[in-house]
């Protein structure tokens, strides 16, 4: 049976019976037709709950009558989450551009040895404290053949080349000495690339720094050096640890110039000059390289690993990586907290995605009444609004990563013609991450609101004005 209560006499006519009423009172009752035959097996229509799509095409269909007042908010967080990926895709460019910077000048699959004058684990310190001894005091770090060859036994070790540095030496070309900082051996960790005339030292030759050719001759001279003879002179140690006065004759076969020039000699040079002054020739560091780039980090512990018959350890090593690691860690620190400033506006934005909801609310209150009489439940009005929200969200989003997009496009194509890099770099995890907070705020933001709708009795919102 179905009963119908209506002012519409129209509407009235379709049924089989009328009862009228004025005044709360009966004043007529007439059968307009036969009653409709029930069949002996009735479709029974049961309920069903309303798909979530129902709910985001109502939600949409809002938004866009409300447009020019949601896009403002939309704005908004779009601000906040271009904000938060600007710094973001900056702290990768700058660890980016770092890491090629260091790895142009270094190579990344060397570790350098030096001796610990510890005996114990060092820290990074400790190391620079090592590698500054090294600088000034070359004898005392000397490594025994006994502990290069136990590197060069090391699994993933590709070669290991013993080195000497001098930290100080005299270059004679003509008649007056002048003094040079740091000669060293080449090795795998000097880049070829920092030679630009000449070429690497061969035997009896000596690569010099662009500096020090000019300090030998003149700015506009320098590169007639190379071919030419020059004198060293240095002070060294002999195997009793005497002082000796090294002195010998070499070639200079060219001119380095950038951030990993070296004045350098071959080691079979070195410890040839040093044999024939009487002098201590044992190597003072090793430049260890590994077959694989992920090999660096487990071959360097093995190295600080390695201990002696006292059971302390006797290397400490340093690589590439660990260098990195440290820039990255601060640029990463400084990338945290100025994305963590940028997120207070995603703050302000979910405030405003509050006060919007509210006032959502308050202007569908019949609407909800009616919704809830035609028999949608609490969990389908709270959907209204939450999926109303998450859209916002999407599309400041959208909006967010259109605008990082563009200026990305601006402050690259201004910034590589100096630096040639590209300096801001979004990745795909921060796309994800800025559609994943867009959704988050915005629904955390619709939940109130939205359990305010849903708990709405539907007698008082239809009775609302």
């Amino acid at each position: 049976m179905v009963i119908a209560v209506t002012h519409s006499q129209e509407v009235a006519d379709h049924g089989t019976r009328i009862v009228h009423l004025a005044d709360g009172k009966i004043d007529g009752d007439k059968t307009l037709r036969p009653k409709y035959k029930i069949p002996s097996k009735p479709t029974r229509i049961t309920s069903q709950p309303l798909p979530a799509s129902a709910s985001y095409q109502s939600s949409f269909k809002h938004l866009m009558y409300y447009f020019w007042r949601n896009s403002l908010i939309m704005l908004g967080t779009a601000i906040g989450i271009f904000a938060v990926l600007l710094f973001s895709g900056l702290g990768n460019g700058i660890n980016g551009y770092m890491q090629s910077q260091i790895n142009s000048v270094a190579n990344p699959r060397v570790i350098n040895v030096f001796k610990n004058t510890t005996g114990k684990k060092m820290t990074r310190d400790q190391t620079q404290q090592s590698i500054q001894t090294l600088a000034t005091n070359p004898q005392s770090m000397t490594i025994s053949n006994h502990n290069l060859k136990r590197i060069q036994k090391l699994k993933g070790v590709s070669s290991a080349q013993p080195g000497i540095v001098v930290s100080a030496f005299q270059l004679t070309y003509g008649k007056k000495p002048q003094n040079i900082s740091s000669l060293s051996t080449w090795n795998n960790g000097i880049q070829n690339n920092t030679i630009k005339q000449g070429h690497k030292p061969k035997t009896n030759e000596i690569l010099l720094t662009k500096q020090a050719a000019i300090q030998m001759t003149s700015a506009k001279k320098y590169k007639k050096l190379i071919g030419k003879n020059v004198n060293i002179t240095f002070g060294w140690v002999d195997q009793n640890n005497n002082p000796v006065q090294i002195r010998s004759r070499l070639k200079v076969s060219g001119i380095s110039d950038g951030t990993s020039a070296a004045n350098a000699v071959k080691y079979s040079t070195m410890t040839n000059i040093l044999k024939n002054n009487n002098a201590n020739h044992q190597a003072n560091n090793v430049t260890v390289t590994v077959k694989d780039l992920n090999d660096v980090k487990p071959v360097a512990k093995k190295i600080n690993n390695l201990r002696n018959s006292n059971h302390k350890r006797v290397l400490s090593s340093i690589t590439v990586g660990s260098v990195l690691n440290r820039v990255n860690t601060y640029v990463k620190l400084a990338s945290i907290v100025l994305s963590a400033i940028a997120g207070i506006s995603l703050l302000v934005s979910a405030l405003m995605i509050i006060v919007t909801m509210y006032m959502s609310v308050s202007e569908r209150t019949k609407e909800i009444g009616i919704l809830r009489a035609l028999g949608e439940r609490k969990t389908d009005i709270r959907r209204l609004f939450t999926s109303e929200s998450i859209l916002i969200g999407l599309f400041s989003a959208v909006l967010a990563l259109v605008l990082v997009g563009i200026a990305t496009l601006i402050v690259n194509n201004a910034l590589y013609g100096t630096i040639k890099y590209n300096i801001i770099q979004i990745t795909f995890g921060n796309v994800i991450f800025a559609f994943i907070i867009a959704i988050v705020i915005s629904f955390i933001a619709a939940l109130l609101p939205a359990r305010r709708a849903a708990t709405l009795n539907p007698i008082d919102a239809l009775a609302a004005d």
